[in-house]
Protein backbone atom coordinates (compact mmCIF):
# COMPACT_ATOMS: atom_id res chain seq x y z
CA UNK A 1 0.00 0.00 0.00
CA UNK A 2 1.41 3.63 -0.55
CA UNK A 3 -0.14 6.09 0.85
CA UNK A 4 -0.03 10.03 0.74
CA UNK A 5 -1.06 12.25 3.90
CA UNK A 6 -3.07 15.00 2.91
CA UNK A 7 -5.37 18.09 4.68
CA UNK A 8 -7.57 19.48 2.20
CA UNK A 9 -9.24 22.66 3.02
CA UNK A 10 -11.57 25.19 2.01
CA UNK A 11 -9.32 28.15 2.40
CA UNK A 12 -7.39 30.03 0.19
CA UNK A 13 -3.86 28.78 0.26
CA UNK A 14 -0.97 31.30 -0.35
CA UNK A 15 2.89 31.02 -0.57
CA UNK A 16 5.39 34.09 -0.43
CA UNK A 17 8.91 34.04 -1.75
CA UNK A 18 11.47 36.64 -2.83
CA UNK A 19 11.44 37.91 -6.27
CA UNK A 20 14.64 38.14 -8.30
CA UNK A 21 14.74 42.24 -7.77
CA UNK A 22 14.85 40.81 -3.55
CA UNK A 23 11.14 42.36 -3.36
CA UNK A 24 8.50 39.74 -1.76
CA UNK A 25 5.58 38.13 -3.44
CA UNK A 26 2.49 36.21 -2.58
CA UNK A 27 0.54 34.12 -5.22
CA UNK A 28 -2.36 32.06 -4.45
CA UNK A 29 -1.09 28.44 -4.75
CA UNK A 30 -3.53 25.14 -4.61
CA UNK A 31 -1.32 22.75 -3.20
CA UNK A 32 2.08 22.49 -0.57
CA UNK A 33 4.17 19.57 0.53
CA UNK A 34 5.25 20.27 3.90
CA UNK A 35 8.17 18.42 5.89
CA UNK A 36 8.12 18.02 10.12
CA UNK A 37 11.11 16.80 11.85
CA UNK A 38 8.71 14.02 13.34
CA UNK A 39 9.71 10.93 13.96
CA UNK A 40 6.80 8.22 13.39
CA UNK A 41 7.91 4.30 13.87
CA UNK A 42 11.57 3.87 11.80
CA UNK A 43 10.44 7.01 9.83
CA UNK A 44 12.55 10.23 10.83
CA UNK A 45 9.99 13.05 8.95
CA UNK A 46 6.65 13.37 7.66
CA UNK A 47 6.08 14.60 4.43
CA UNK A 48 2.46 15.35 3.56
CA UNK A 49 0.32 17.69 1.56
CA UNK A 50 -2.07 20.84 2.24
CA UNK A 51 -4.56 21.08 -0.72
CA UNK A 52 -7.21 23.08 -1.77
CA UNK A 53 -10.62 21.84 -2.35
CA UNK A 54 -9.92 23.28 -5.99
CA UNK A 55 -6.65 21.36 -6.07
CA UNK A 56 -7.62 18.50 -4.72
CA UNK A 57 -8.81 17.16 -8.39
CA UNK A 58 -5.22 17.26 -9.43
CA UNK A 59 -3.82 15.76 -6.76
CA UNK A 60 -5.20 12.91 -6.50
CA UNK A 61 -4.45 12.60 -9.85
CA UNK A 62 -0.90 12.62 -9.57
CA UNK A 63 -0.66 10.18 -6.28
CA UNK A 64 -2.86 7.60 -8.48
CA UNK A 65 0.26 8.32 -11.41
CA UNK A 66 3.12 8.18 -8.74
CA UNK A 67 1.05 4.99 -7.25
CA UNK A 68 0.78 3.25 -10.54
CA UNK A 69 4.45 4.19 -11.03
CA UNK A 70 5.76 3.06 -7.79
CA UNK A 71 4.02 -0.30 -7.88
CA UNK A 72 5.04 -1.16 -11.75
CA UNK A 73 8.40 -0.44 -10.70
CA UNK A 74 8.67 -3.68 -7.96
CA UNK A 75 6.72 -6.07 -9.89
CA UNK A 76 8.90 -8.79 -11.27
CA UNK A 77 6.29 -8.73 -14.65
CA UNK A 78 6.64 -4.69 -15.32
CA UNK A 79 10.57 -5.27 -16.95
CA UNK A 80 9.71 -1.68 -18.78
CA UNK A 81 8.85 0.19 -15.81
CA UNK A 82 12.30 -1.24 -14.17
CA UNK A 83 14.41 -0.77 -17.72
CA UNK A 84 13.36 3.02 -17.62
CA UNK A 85 13.98 3.27 -14.00
CA UNK A 86 17.46 2.01 -13.71
CA UNK A 87 17.99 3.70 -16.85
CA UNK A 88 17.19 7.17 -15.16
CA UNK A 89 19.48 6.47 -11.35
CA UNK A 90 21.27 3.80 -12.91
CA UNK A 91 21.67 0.21 -11.64
CA UNK A 92 23.30 0.00 -8.46
CA UNK A 93 21.19 2.56 -6.85
CA UNK A 94 18.17 0.58 -8.43
CA UNK A 95 19.21 -2.50 -7.54
CA UNK A 96 20.00 -1.29 -4.14
CA UNK A 97 16.24 0.42 -4.16
CA UNK A 98 14.80 -3.35 -5.13
CA UNK A 99 16.28 -5.38 -2.41
CA UNK A 100 15.70 -2.91 1.06
CA UNK A 101 12.20 -3.38 -0.46
CA UNK A 102 12.12 -6.91 -0.07
CA UNK A 103 12.84 -7.93 -4.01
CA UNK A 104 8.80 -6.81 -4.49
CA UNK A 105 6.01 -5.06 -3.05
CA UNK A 106 2.73 -6.53 -2.51
CA UNK A 107 -0.17 -5.54 -5.20
CA UNK A 108 -3.17 -3.73 -3.73
CA UNK A 109 -5.70 -5.56 -5.68
CA UNK A 110 -7.35 -2.23 -6.42
CA UNK A 111 -4.45 -0.22 -7.50
CA UNK A 112 -6.27 3.10 -8.25
CA UNK A 113 -7.53 3.79 -5.16
CA UNK A 114 -5.31 6.50 -3.90
CA UNK A 115 -4.86 6.41 0.50
CA UNK A 116 -5.45 9.50 2.30
CA UNK A 117 -5.01 10.22 6.15
CA UNK A 118 -5.78 13.65 7.58
CA UNK A 119 -2.98 14.82 9.59
CA UNK A 120 -4.27 16.90 12.79
CA UNK A 121 -2.07 20.08 12.81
Amino acid sequence: MVAFPIVVTSAPLFECYLQEDGEKALREIERRFLFLQQRIGSTPHVKFAVVTEKGLAAHIEECTRASDMLMALFNPADDQAWEEFTARVGRRLANSIRSSAGGAVEHNANRHDVSSSLVNT
